[in-house]
């Protein structure tokens, strides 16, 4: 129900003064009746204060209580007591409840008994399950819920982690127990390759198997400058004696000094190859150990080819030594050799077909022919000064000529004669090595300092059964991966 200054509601009969928040919308009353409020009201002048501060107490979030006005002043004692006071209100109007909005119907829920089909496997289960159980098939992509009960937490109370044991006062979590057990294995390892590295008295650096061929017989003089032996094999040292050689880590290269026609080392081709007939091992010796076995003179040590051997099952392999690398090219001295052995001037273990002396001439000559048969094919003139009876003492070579060696393997050779010298090179996919019976080099003070050469051995056959040792001077020093 409505009327000029608000809306009385027509079942409690409780009137609602017009408020302008409301004007034209819905309400609720005390009873729970809707009324609607009029758009517009023209109340009195008293009845619009009290409106306006009815309005300002439920439009402010939390209602403020007017400061009291001055005192009024006392009247005389003439007054009617019955008389009304002049601010007093004979009805005061019944301030209206905000409205109130219906609540939010639930969604209906359904029963744990009802039951849904599962359009991939056509199996029946609960309507109110996420997936289907027997195949995990979800309409909203939702994977099968884990029947597995998640597990409790290890952590205690405090997030500190699990003590597993204790050493003394020393707790041990399981992060402190990796931490342990990683630096233990450090120390360890470092410990074993010390033991097995630069302490140990003999080691093993590096094996390959290869295909060698002997070149020519040569040898090293100290005339001029001083020769640097066991360059890149053999470290330490800086000058030896005896047979003109000396240790060092130069190469001839570096400091060619004097290679000159001759016996005492024997130049080696070496190419790696997996069919190879060769077993090439770069090894370091202790310079203890070689005291231990004699291997001394004077003040040097002895690296002597025969104090090493390979051992598989019953059968021994000797050693042939390599001391170090040469250039591919090699210029060998022939005037100036030590020897007028025309020998010297051929291809290592290589006989001529054909030879040739000049009669009557001196110094003697003469001519060396191969025509293939032993795989070198060439010729050469030669004169031996040594056997001059007018040069008492003399020594020296003279060849012209080229010669070319091709081995089983294919490893090909080529020697020039140039007069008093001649030169042999390898082929650009091999190495050239100093083979040597024995040499002798210059100690170091350390008595743990090592020597570094390589073993050149033939490579056992594979129906030889057992491990490969080397052993040096009869004692077992390593043993070989094959």
């Amino acid at each position: 129900m409505k009327n000029e200054n608000g809306a009385t509601c027509s079942k409690c009969q409780t009137v609602h003064p017009w408020l302008s928040y409301l004007a034209g919308q819905d309400f609720q009353c005390a009873c729970g009746e809707v009324l609607q409020m009029p758009q517009e009201a023209l109340p009195s002048s008293d009845e619009g204060e009290l409106l306006e501060l009815a309005d300002d107490l439920l439009v402010s979030p939390i209602p403020s209580v007017p400061k009291p006005a001055s005192p009024l002043p006392i009247e005389s004692s003439q007054s009617t007591a019955g008389s009304k006071d002049e601010y007093e209100l004979e009805d005061e109007p019944m301030i209206p409840p905000l409205p109130v909005a219906p609540a939010p119907q639930a969604r209906p829920v359904q029963s744990d008994t009802s039951v849904a089909t599962c359009p991939k496997c056509s199996q029946q289960f609960g309507a109110v399950a996420r997936a289907c159980p027997h195949c995990g098939f979800s309409p909203s992509g939702q994977k099968k819920p884990s029947e597995k009960p998640r597990q409790p937490s290890r952590r205690n109370e405090t997030d500190e982690p699990r003590v597993l044991f204790s050493v003394g006062s020393m707790p041990f979590s399981f992060g402190k127990l990796v931490v342990f057990l990683a630096l233990l294995g450090g120390l360890l390892g470092g410990l074993y390759w010390f033991v097995t590295g630069p302490a140990a008295s003999f080691s093993v650096v590096d094996q390959r198997v290869v295909h060698a061929t002997q070149v020519i017989p040569m040898t090293i003089q100290m005339r001029g400058s001083l020769v640097q032996g066991m360059g890149s094999a053999l470290t330490g040292g800086a000058s030896g004696g005896g047979d003109g050689t000396s240790a060092g880590n130069a190469t001839l290269t570096r400091d060619p000094g004097r290679m000159a026609a001759g016996q005492t080392n024997i130049l080696t081709a070496i190419r790696n190859d997996k069919t190879g007939q060769n077993l090439l091992v770069s090894v370091g010796i202790q310079k203890k150990l070689m005291e231990i076995h004699g291997q001394t003179s004077g003040y040097d040590m002895v690296l002597v080819a025969s104090a090493f051997e390979l051992r598989v099952g019953q059968k021994t392999y000797p050693a042939r030594l390599l001391a170090q690398t040469l250039p591919l090219a090699c210029k060998i001295d022939l005037a100036g050799a030590s020897t007028s052995e025309y020998r010297h001037l051929l291809p290592s273990g290589k006989v001529p077909d054909k030879t040739s002396w000049g009669q009557g001439r001196t110094p003697p000559r003469g001519t060396v022919t191969y025509d293939g048969t032993m795989g070198v094919q060439g010729e050469l003139d030669y004169i031996a000064y040594a056997i001059e009876s007018n040069w008492p003492g003399a020594s020296g070579l003279f060849a012209e000529g080229a010669l070319t060696m091709t081995d089983a393997n294919g490893i090909v050779i080529d020697y020039k004669y140039n007069g008093d010298n001649m030169v042999v090179t390898a082929p650009n996919n091999s190495e050239m090595w100093r083979a040597i019976k024995d040499e002798k080099i210059k100690a170091s003070w350390s008595p743990w300092h090592k020597y570094y050469f390589s073993l050149l051995f033939d490579l056992p056959a594979k129906e030889v059964s057992g491990p490969w040792k080397i052993y040096f001077m009869n004692e077992h020093v390593a043993t070989l991966r094959h």
